[in-house]
């Protein structure tokens, strides 16, 4: 672990990375040079540091609160952005650099000692019988999300899902869990070994699962989500169709003219792919669908207007009745649920508290205007509701949790 050094002036531009490396590794760097060697890297400074800065705060606390951890996180990525802004505002700003740029690895940690010392604070009044979040006394905390999904088969029955199991395996004779174990359901239909039915996986309010398709392409099925698929595809086409929101890892499938496409049909827009890697948020109750490229290309039909466009990783097209616009996104941001995480950058309140509302399976009540305010930040989504709102009690509404319900005001 490096040590933070006493500011020994700015770096001159000629300043050799790898020399400038050298000193990084052996401890001998000014905060302004760390800075610049991680901007060099594409690497948020003042989170790396931050983050030092919490290894050793909580190495010397009782507990490590993962809440406290994610909040400090919170604070780095606040005033990295911060700082973004005012380089975008004035990007070569007369003189030296400001020491607010020099001297923000340190006033993140401040704000770090200043978190720790409302956690302590608060940990004592807890021990006193004190409330430590007002809005939330007395209220009984939900555990997140878990694997949680319903198979409904051809014939109108549906099967409750191991929990135990991330996702299943449609095999051309019966299905699977992921590790092998039959759920005892043929996908031979009654008229032998050609016969397609239509299987639905249906995920709940804090549930996702994971499901392998009869071609080997693998989709992730977020929470209040449906998929629509056959027990086997046809000789010429693979068609899906999904409400709600998925990642889908497509195989090519070769056919007699080339290669078989990949249809995923939702409300409003048909997505065409070959072989590709590409997150869809197509929920009912939202008015957008947003369709974020990862790998590959995609060709986005709207079924409204007939338009037709095509998207290139790093881009997301975004319907919206008859019109599809196209923007360049980060993809991490909208395909961290998979890997278990919330990634917010500049997300409006609404959009936010829906995704925390359909993990934690809570109704969510406005009383009053809906909150202006956006978010910026990374967290897990292995944190209860407690401790998730524990984190967003940055906002100015005042937040309330009644039995299942978020009450905002």
């Amino acid at each position: 672990m490096f040590v933070l050094g006493v500011n020994d002036g700015t770096l001159a531009a000629e300043q050799d990375i790898k020399q400038l490396f050298e000193r990084y590794r052996s401890g001998q760097c000014s905060a302004e040079e760390i800075v610049r060697l991680y901007d060099h890297f594409g690497i948020d400074a003042n989170r790396a540091v931050l983050e030092e800065r919490i290894a050793d705060a909580l190495a010397n606390t009782d507990e490590a609160p993962r809440a406290l951890v994610y909040r400090a996180q919170q604070v780095a990525d606040r005033v990295g952005a911060r700082l973004r802004e005012r380089v975008v505002a004035n990007p070569n700003p007369p003189g030296p650099r400001p020491r607010s740029l020099r001297w923000l690895p340190y006033a993140a940690a401040a704000m770090l000692a200043v978190a720790i010392g409302w956690w302590a604070i608060g940990q004592r009044l807890a021990h006193d019988g004190q409330e430590t979040v007002p809005t939330l006394a007395g209220a009984v905390d939900i555990a997140p999300g878990a694997n949680r999904a319903t198979l409904t088969l051809a014939d109108g029955r549906s099967v409750d899902l191991s929990e135990a199991q991330a996702g299943i395996i449609i095999g051309s004779d019966d299905i699977t869990y992921q590790d092998g174990v039959s759920l005892g359901l043929s996908t031979v239909g009654a008229g032998g070994g050609t016969a397609m039915e239509e299987l639905v996986l249906t995920t709940p309010n804090g549930g996702t699962y994971q499901i392998t398709l009869p071609d080997g392409s693998r989709v992730w099925l977020n929470a209040a989500s449906t998929l629509k698929y056959p027990s086997r595809f046809s000789a010429d086409e693979r068609v899906v169709f999904l409400e709600g929101e998925a990642f889908f890892s497509v195989t090519r499938q070769p056919s007699a003219g080339g290669s078989m496409p990949f249809r995923v049909v939702t409300d409003g827009q048909t997505i065409e792919v070959l072989g590709t890697e590409f997150n869809v948020s197509a929920y009912a109750d939202e008015v957008e669908t947003k369709t974020t490229l990862a790998e590959g290309s995609v060709q986005i039909v709207n079924q409204r207007s007939g338009t037709v466009n095509r998207i290139a990783p790093g881009q997301q097209a975004v319907t919206r009745e008859g019109h599809t616009d196209i923007r360049h996104v980060d993809v991490a941001q909208y395909t961290a649920w998979k890997s278990g995480r919330f990634h917010f950058n500049r997300t409006p309140f609404g959009d936010m508290i829906g995704q925390v509302a359909r993990w934690y399976d809570v109704e969510v009540v406005y009383r009053g205007a809906v909150p202006k305010e956006t978010f910026t930040g990374k967290m897990g989504r292995d944190l209860s509701l407690m401790e998730m709102l524990g984190l967003m009690d940055i906002s100015d509404a005042a937040i309330r949790l009644e039995g299942r319900t978020l009450v905002v005001q």
